[in-house]
């Protein structure tokens, strides 16, 4: 009796149909993980932006407590407010400064009772930039025969601008050869590089023991 082939019903998947399907799934796993890795990449991005951002507006506002409590006692040349930069630029790029500060701490209820003391910013390079250092020691007082501590406040800078108002011009060495008195204002500025490029954090402070320094022929004094 001779052999007959039946019909064959197809309801398995070929190899060749198998191999297909995987493809397209493993073409579209590849895209959701892009997508995915995308996404995780510009929050990551901009997570590090904020936290830059708030270590730079943290620093600045460490320059303006000191520099909006300054003192310079009368004949005390360790105490005088000095402030050097380069002599290239515009505004010139930021060196040293030195100056000594009312400090209040949490264990000093009444205003009337704060410690002094002495600061030094200066600003060094690194293989990554810029790195701002700053060293503070008490004036008066317990520990004020140790040597300062210096510690790194900040890295990796494109820039460091510091510049005093004397109540006619900006600049960016003090003090003047006319006086030795307080600048009326001062502002700063940190440049740092974000996402390819540079972004510059600013501020601008008014100094309240500063006086005008009124430049030889011009008469100068308070409030002009």
């Amino acid at each position: 009796m001779p052999f007959r082939f039946g019909r064959f019903n197809r309801s398995a998947w070929t190899l060749l149909e198998l191999l297909l399907s995987l493809a397209i799934a493993a073409l579209v796993l590849t895209l959701i993980y892009s997508l995915f890795h995308m996404v995780l990449s510009a929050m990551r991005a901009q997570e590090g932006t904020r936290s830059r951002s708030a270590e730079v507006s943290n620093i600045l506002g460490i320059l303006r407590d000191d520099l909006t409590m300054v003192v310079q006692p009368e004949g005390d040349r360790g105490c005088e407010l000095v402030l050097e930069s380069g002599k290239q630029g515009n505004p010139p790029a930021f060196h040293r400064l030195d100056l000594c500060s009312k400090e209040f701490t949490e264990r000093q209820e009444d205003s009337r009772w704060h410690d002094m003391v002495r600061v030094q910013y200066r600003a060094e390079s690194s293989p990554t930039g810029i790195r701002l250092l700053q060293s503070r020691n008490l004036v008066v007082g317990p520990g004020m025969s140790d040597e300062p501590v210096t510690n790194v406040l900040i890295e990796s800078l494109e820039g460091i601008h510091i510049e005093f108002f004397d109540g006619y011009s900006w600049t960016g060495v003090w003090p003047p050869k006319e006086t030795n008195t307080l600048p009326v204002a001062a502002r700063m500025s940190l440049q740092v590089s974000e996402r390819g490029k540079t972004t510059a954090y600013e501020i601008e402070i008014h100094l309240p023991s500063g006086m005008v320094v009124a430049p030889e022929g011009r008469d100068g004094g308070i409030g002009e």
